[in-house]
């Protein structure tokens, strides 16, 4: 059953409530406060896409590339003009075809992000030890379902987190703690305006509107930490 959160005049609806971790990051980038809204015959939703758009901001985005896309003109272009995309490693990224090919690129200048499918410690330290074993040490992670609390108990440094609908997304701005460095990410740059992430973007990205994310992620490998 989804439930509707105030947010300084949007209307949202969610299948999962925010968190108290969430609700102070609205409050500490936002100067907003989130709250359930007791109207279930509300007909009118704000999309997730439009919480950045309500809370301008200069627009800073970083462009990240699934291995199906590298192949595409967009990326092609944005190589081409000097920038640095992100390549997210899959869950199955030790098939060699599919290692060859981030590892070229990787190579060629693109940064390794670790596709993060589940939020587990153990399992987070065991992706990245055999990535980094491979030549392709992640420099953050990618969280595709979404912002999770659990979150603040994996190692230090970037992870950049999916806006999800039925969820309310990140801040459009580095969300960042004493170890942490969290970057909301979506799949349209259009009207989007703060810091972020755009995974597979559909048009071209400005050299202007660029902004690099503080990269870095800590693991433990063959009994040393990395930073």
């Amino acid at each position: 059953m989804s439930t509707i959160i105030y947010a300084c005049g949007l209307f949202i609806s969610v299948n999962t409530l925010p968190d108290p971790v969430l609700s102070s990051y609205y409050q500490q980038y936002y100067n907003c406060s989130l709250h359930t809204v007791n109207q279930p015959d509300l007909k009118t939703h704000s999309n997730i896409s439009e919480v950045p758009e309500h809370f301008p901001a200069n627009k800073k985005l970083w462009p990240i590339f699934t291995v199906d896309q590298i192949n595409s003109k967009i990326y092609k272009n944005m190589i081409n003009q000097g920038i640095k995309p992100g390549v997210l490693i899959p869950q199955n990224f030790m098939n060699p075809l599919v290692y060859f090919h981030i590892k070229q690129q990787v190579d060629q200048g693109a940064i390794p992000i670790l596709d993060l499918s589940s939020v587990e410690p153990i399992r987070f330290n065991g992706l990245a030890t055999l990535a980094t074993s491979a030549g392709l040490r992640p420099m953050g992670a990618y969280v595709k379902e979404g912002w999770n609390p659990l979150l603040k108990v994996l190692p230090n440094g970037l992870y950049i987190v999916q806006a999800n609908e039925g969820q309310i997304p990140l801040p459009a701005r580095l969300v960042k703690t004493d170890k942490h460095q969290f970057y909301t990410s979506y799949t349209n740059s259009y009207g989007f305006s703060g810091t972020g992430v755009v995974l597979n973007p559909q048009g071209n990205i400005s050299n202007s509107d660029i902004g690099y994310p503080e990269l870095g992620i800590s693991l433990e490998f063959i009994n040393t930490q990395f930073n």
